[in-house]
């Protein structure tokens, strides 16, 4: 009995083993299998790199997209950009830039997002929702200023005539780009706390998520 209640514990053991090796490889393959999905639609439009192999610039953008922070929130803003230039690096250095002012934009509309709600529910005037529409379009231009270096998730080129059209995928960090934003935002408004705490950093980022903002917009 001794001897088949131990053969018996040890088919189990060996099952379970099993599943856990069968479920892990199975989500390797769905992984790779849209990572060279991906890659294939890029070189089918004629899409090529100067950097990294397409496979590992796919595979290191999915991955990032997916990550989020300890309170659940995205872990990163990515925009992805389009642009031509004369060269390659003009091209590159163009779609950064405007890279950064769409991050801006971004939350200069989850700013103005707050002002119509407070102003919706009676929370402020219509001339507190102004001062707030009018300090978060001067935080906008000084936001792509502030965000600094971005991360270059993947880069890639193609040649239409003479010029190289370059597609960029840049991340940005969600909480220090609504920090920046919120200091912003408080250096604009003072002193004024009903203002301030209807632009606090957690409602920034609150409206930030409920605006579901498009990565290529």
């Amino acid at each position: 009995m001794k001897s088949f209640s131990i053969l018996i514990k040890t088919v189990i053991t060996a099952v379970v083993l099993f599943c856990i090796a069968t479920a892990q490889v199975s989500a390797v393959e769905v992984s790779s299998r849209e990572v060279k999905k991906r890659v294939k639609e890029l070189q089918k439009e004629g899409w090529k790199s100067m950097d990294l192999p397409l496979d590992q610039q796919v595979a290191r953008t999915m991955e990032r997209r997916l990550m989020t922070d300890e309170e659940g929130y995205d872990k990163y803003i990515a925009k992805t950009v389009v642009t031509r230039g004369g060269s390659y690096s003009a091209a590159q250095m163009a779609a950064e830039n405007i890279a950064k002012v769409r991050i801006a934009s971004d939350m200069g509309a989850s700013v103005a997002s707050l002002a119509d709600v407070a102003l919706e529910n009676q929370e402020i005037t219509p001339m507190e929702a102004t001062s707030v529409m009018t300090a978060s379009e001067k935080a906008k231009v000084l936001v792509s200023q502030k965000l600094g270096k971005l991360i270059t998730s993947m880069c890639v080129y193609r040649m239409v005539g003479n010029e190289y059209e370059v597609s960029i995928t840049v991340l940005y960090d969600q909480k220090k780009a609504i920090d920046i934003a919120h200091e912003l935002m408080m250096a604009e408004l003072g002193n004024n706390e009903k203002l301030t705490n209807v632009v606090s950093s957690e409602n920034i980022r609150t409206s930030y998520k409920e605006q579901g903002f498009k990565e290529d917009e």
